[in-house]
């Protein structure tokens, strides 16, 4: 019985009983004398007098005893009203003989798959041990059914309402079911590709929360360039909604060259780069990168890196993986504070990193295996530095509810990463033993619809084993200054240090689609103990800068003044 079968009922009933009452003897020529409601047992509490258009002192009147009779029904708890009078005195009294509904013994819900049967009943103003109110039950589904929607399940109804021959009230909940998931526009990517990256599933409770969240899912993943808001239809054969994406796949594979300025050794590189999807699976990528600098007339191997990926290993585990291999060729200066030469080495590397996500696009923890080994170039430019390696394993826990991640307004970020260095024995050079640990992390907020502020704050600490330290590159430690933390500072002279702590702050305002005005504050220290944190001697620098739009992100223009006044240059937002 839904909630128009139940008003239908109500309607018939107080037509009915209304003739049947008018039906009675009834005296319209006395006063009344005292008014009385004969048959409330269970619900005696309840002051029904209050209700009535008729009053003592009155004559009664046809249209109200009518209205009385529905108001009485109104109340909810009787199936039966009957309007009688009797002699008292020189007037009469008039009373309304009424019969309550049956008492609800018990309740039982059924079809609901979302919401559990006993937090449904708790939600209910309708409880055992009481006679039903009509009243009540039909707020009571109200209730309900706005609760499902406001949860996302448009579709979910209260299909009935009955109170069997054992006084049981049994209410039915309809959920309503997605169909078939159609994808118009599919060329090379398969349908399980997305289907296994959604909430919302055939035959699954139909959300459109969830399918919203699908569509800006599926865009995230970076196979489309767009991707149309579902298109629905009702299966009224199976009661379930099917839905129809409309899409356009990127033309992903590609070959990009051009330069860029390599901030370690502060000159212009060129460099190749290309992108391959679907390698060797549905849904992943290989990808590499050559970069070239001219020395002495000739080019030279500046360095090079292959990167691959699957969001699914094999296609088949909800584990994302990713590998890294790379080689490069810098000038780096050492960790002995005496000594500030640069000197060229070589990074030779891989890594491999497990995701396994806890919450989709929120929270996911992640491994990573990473083997590095460093040498000198030239052996003979310092022969107080030995070939060492790095061999780590690191716990990455990380948590984002950004709504979006090149450009946020509103949401926050962190990611805290333990790594520890070891002497694993997988190369023959000695390894550098330490124990990372840092937290990057970002809050956003919308000011208005065209400014946002942004705060970002990242820590961290490096412990190097102290009984086998020995002289490395600066880069095992921390490193401050420059465009990609200290704004104001060059990356050429960066703040070294086993602890940092950086603050940056940006006010963000939108001054075309595509063009951005900021304005920043970025203060941080780096430091090698606990009794230096002092913030007498922390490094500030703050300035504006500008952002444009391009298909490869944002690029960022800043000009700040710190130790003195430095323009940066980079690609992508700070944080």
């Amino acid at each position: 019985m839904n909630i128009k079968k139940i008003g239908i009922i109500f309607l018939f009933i107080q037509v009915f009983f209304s003739e049947h009452s008018q039906a009675q003897t009834l005296d319209f020529s006395r006063q009344i004398k005292a008014i009385q409601i004969t048959g409330a047992l269970l619900t005696s509490k309840n002051n029904y007098v209050d209700v009535l258009s008729n009053k003592v002192g009155n004559r009664i009147l046809q249209e109200d005893l009518q209205k009385d009779i529905n108001a009485l029904y109104l109340q909810g708890n009787f199936h039966s009203v009957e309007a009688r009078t009797s002699v008292y005195g020189n007037g009469i009294i008039l009373e309304f003989r009424v019969t309550e509904n049956p008492v609800i013994k018990n309740i039982r819900i059924t079809g609901n798959t979302i919401f559990s049967s006993n937090d449904i009943k708790n939600s209910l103003r309708t409880k055992p041990g009481v006679p039903l109110n009509f009243k009540r039950l039909e707020e009571d589904i109200t209730a309900v059914h706005e609760r499902y929607v406001k949860n996302g399940y448009d579709l979910a109804r209260i299909s009935s309402t009955l109170l069997d021959q054992d006084s049981r009230l049994v209410i039915e909940i309809s959920e309503g079911k997605m169909g078939i998931m159609k994808w118009d526009g599919l060329k090379k990517i398969k349908p399980f590709i997305l289907e296994r990256e959604m909430k919302s599933q055939q035959g699954l409770p139909f959300n459109s929360q969830f399918l919203r969240q699908d569509r800006e899912h599926l865009l995230r993943l970076g196979y489309f360039s767009e991707i149309s808001p579902p298109l629905l239809q009702e299966n009224i054969e199976n009661q379930a909604i099917n839905t129809t994406f409309l899409m356009t796949e990127k033309n992903v594979n590609h070959i990009d060259t051009g330069l860029e300025l390599d901030t370690k050794d502060n000159r212009v590189v060129a460099f190749f780069k290309g992108d391959l999807n679907h390698a060797f699976l549905h849904s992943d990528l290989l990808s590499s990168k050559l970069q070239l600098s001219l020395e002495k007339l000739g080019l030279d191997v500046k360095s090079y890196s292959i990167h691959y990926s699957q969001p699914w290993i094999l296609n088949r585990f909800n584990i994302s993986y990713d590998t890294n291999v790379w080689l490069s060729i810098q000038d780096e200066r050492t960790s002995d504070p005496t000594n500030f030469k640069f000197i060229n080495n070589k990074r030779l590397g891989a890594d491999a990193i497990f995701g396994f996500p806890l919450i989709r696009e929120e929270l996911k923890f992640s491994t990573r295996f990473k083997i590095e080994k460093i040498s000198l170039t030239n052996p003979s430019d310092a022969t107080n530095i030995q070939a060492y390696s790095v061999q780590s394993i690191a716990g990455i826990l990380s948590y984002s509810s950004l709504d979006n991640r090149v450009n946020p307004r509103n949401g926050s970020y962190w990611t805290l990463e333990l790594e520890r260095g070891q002497d694993w024995g997988l190369v023959h050079t000695k390894a550098l033993k330490f124990t990372r640990l840092s937290l990057n992390s970002a809050y956003f907020t919308s000011l208005s619809p065209k400014s946002v502020l942004g705060l970002h704050l990242f820590t961290g600490i490096f412990s190097p084993d102290e009984t086998e330290s020995f002289l490395t590159f600066e880069r095992e430690i921390f490193e401050l200054g420059g465009a990609g933390s200290l704004r104001g500072y060059k990356e050429t002279n960066p703040f070294l240090g086993t602890r940092e702590i950086l603050v940056n702050a940006e006010y963000r305002y939108d001054l075309t689609e595509s063009i951005q005005g900021v304005l920043f504050w970025d203060a941080g220290k780096t430091f090698n103990s606990g009794t230096e944190l002092s913030f007498n001697d922390v490094k500030q620098g703050y300035g504006v800068g500008v952002r444009f739009s391009s298909p490869i992100g944002p690029l960022r223009f800043d000009v700040a003044q710190g130790e003195s006044l430095i323009i940066h240059f980079s690609l992508g937002q700070l944080f």
